[in-house]
């Protein structure tokens, strides 16, 4: 499995796609009301893991599901990091903040690489 990591418009899905000769029909889009149906790109994680906690998820129910979804070994998992700058005034907010990046942490120490993207270059960091 792949984790890629970078900033909000920073070219990561355009990396991903390029990178590995995939299609649009291959992602998964987080923000999406359907469920994950096993494509070979998760982008947007971050929303994914927002809509979960929504949904009263705890941080050990969601690294318990994916835990089935990071057997894929293909799969690539594309996040925005969400853990710099200003903490967030909104209390949940702050939550989902802290969530996200204990998740990410968890899904990082299982990946077989790890880029983090910025102004569309990758710099591996794993693997």
């Amino acid at each position: 499995m792949i984790f890629v990591i970078g900033g909000k418009y920073n070219n990561k899905l355009n990396f991903v796609l390029e990178e590995y000769n995939l299609k649009q029909d291959e992602v998964y889009f987080g923000e999406n009301e359907e469920e994950y149906k096993g494509e070979r790109v998760i982008y947007n994680f971050h929303e994914f893991n927002r809509k979960l906690l929504k949904e009263g998820k705890t941080i050990e129910q969601i690294i318990a599901f994916l835990e089935e979804i990071l057997k894929k070994e293909d799969l690539i998992i594309i996040s925005d990091e969400v853990g710099y700058g200003i903490v967030p005034i909104e209390k949940d907010d702050r939550i989902f903040r802290e969530a996200h990046g204990r998740i990410s942490c968890f899904v990082a120490l299982k990946a077989k690489e790890v880029y983090r993207v910025m102004y569309g270059t990758a710099l591996k960091i794993k693997g």
